[in-house]
């Protein structure tokens, strides 16, 4: 696998190489850039063979994600109007595809956040029918607390389940700061960037 240097000065976008807690090195298709726990990259990627949570290299499952990212701005949008906050979804989202490994119990790890999540959100909806039916949310209306309460523990843990990994932040044309990768797999990473070896099975195009 091929790899070239493209000068700091060429991307004004580029986080420079003397930024604190950065490693940079140079991918066949652009820079690829480690900065604390965000990882660059420049375009479709595919990611060593190591967990992205532990950093293990056995038992490992192959997983390939469409990542979105969309500007904060669609939240006022979708205040405004639901319909102009989709027709934006669409035309201003940014996305790249990632293949990555993950380990079976770590996947197990956010699958079981998924399953806690429609746990709580089946729990929300017995709630609600069970305080109608009885009538006690006419006399304690703070009651209808506690489905809200629900429903938004089951959203954040069928979120944080569902997304392994996701789009920090958008830079400029074709960089994506991904977020979702712990420290061990990073570890590992910054040590082959360090040495000047280039990670097998890493590639930022071309997959």
């Amino acid at each position: 696998m091929n790899s070239f240097s493209t000068p700091e000065d060429d991307n004004p976008y580029a986080v420079p190489d003397s930024a604190t807690g950065v490693v940079v090195d140079h991918g066949p298709s652009g820079r690829f850039v480690i900065d604390g726990s965000l990882v660059r990259i420049d375009g479709p990627t595919q990611f060593p063979e190591m967990c992205i949570v532990t950093g293990q290299r056995e038992d490992l499952v192959r997983v390939s994600k469409t990542l979105t990212y969309v500007s904060p701005i669609l939240i006022i949008a979708f205040l405004l109007s639901g319909l102009i906050a989709i027709i934006l979804y669409f035309l201003m989202r940014k996305q790249c595809t990632v293949d990555f490994y993950i380990s079976r119990s770590a996947r197990w790890s956010f699958r079981r956040k998924v399953l806690i999540g429609v746990c709580c959100l089946g729990l929300m909806a017995a709630v609600i029918v069970g305080l109608i039916d009885s009538g006690l949310v006419d006399r304690q209306p703070w009651l209808m607390f506690v489905p809200l309460i629900l429903f938004a523990t089951g959203l954040i843990l069928i979120v944080n389940g569902a997304n392994m990994l996701s789009v920090r932040k958008y830079v400029a044309p074709g960089q994506f700061w991904l977020k979702g990768f712990r420290e061990p797999f990073l570890t590992r990473l910054r040590q082959n960037l360090a040495d000047g070896e280039w990670p097998e099975g890493f590639a930022t195009s071309g997959f």
